[in-house]
């Protein structure tokens, strides 16, 4: 069983350029990684947002070992199963010293990607495009009787997407997703 840390607070302060600084408030971080594991900080001219939080874990961006992605979704799958009152991944205390320590282990993410488990819901897991596809596959990789799907935003031609929605905060808002129509009707989650 994982022992999860109590909640505290951490104020961090980041220099990006000039004098764009970001103050960051942690107030509950479980697993005790630090935010310079998680993420880099990036500038960008853009009237949104004028910073990006780079992923150090899912390799979209920047280079990272597959064992730390794949570790960073079989934290995710732990963390549902145990919301849904499951037992959590038997080896998410090793996965969370790997990406803490920030050393991969390939056996140990080959080891992990082995266990599955059935959610009691008929669920859907949905990876948003681009970035989230991979983080998604990770997640869903450890349910049985699930099914995964990703959103994208290409058009599929002579196909009607399932349903649409709009990402604001993204450079490219508009998403689709393409799934059948009976998945999705049956799908509880």
């Amino acid at each position: 069983m994982l022992h999860h840390s109590t909640s505290f607070n951490t104020l961090k302060t980041y220099n990006l350029h000039g004098d764009l600084k970001l103050e960051i408030d942690i107030k509950d971080n479980p697993y005790n990684f630090s935010p310079e594991s998680l993420f880099q900080l990036a500038v960008r001219i853009n009237k949104k947002r004028q910073f990006l939080f780079v992923s150090r874990l899912l390799g979209k961006h920047l280079a990272v070992d597959p064992a730390i992605s794949l570790g960073t979704g079989t934290i995710l799958a732990s963390m549902l199963m145990e919301d849904e009152g499951l037992d959590g991944h038997p080896l998410v205390n090793e996965i969370i010293q790997m990406i803490n320590s920030e050393i991969p282990n390939r056996q140990l993410s080959l080891d992990s990607l082995a266990y599955k488990t059935e959610l009691p819901n008929k669920t859907i897991f949905i990876g948003f495009a681009e970035t989230a596809t991979g983080l998604g596959h990770a997640v869903f990789h450890h349910f049985e009787n699930a099914h995964y799907i990703h959103t994208t935003r290409e058009e599929i031609l002579h196909m009607e997407p399932s349903f649409y929605f709009e990402e604001e905060h993204s450079h490219a808002t508009s998403h689709s997703v393409y799934a059948p129509e009976q998945t999705l009707k049956e799908a509880e989650t």
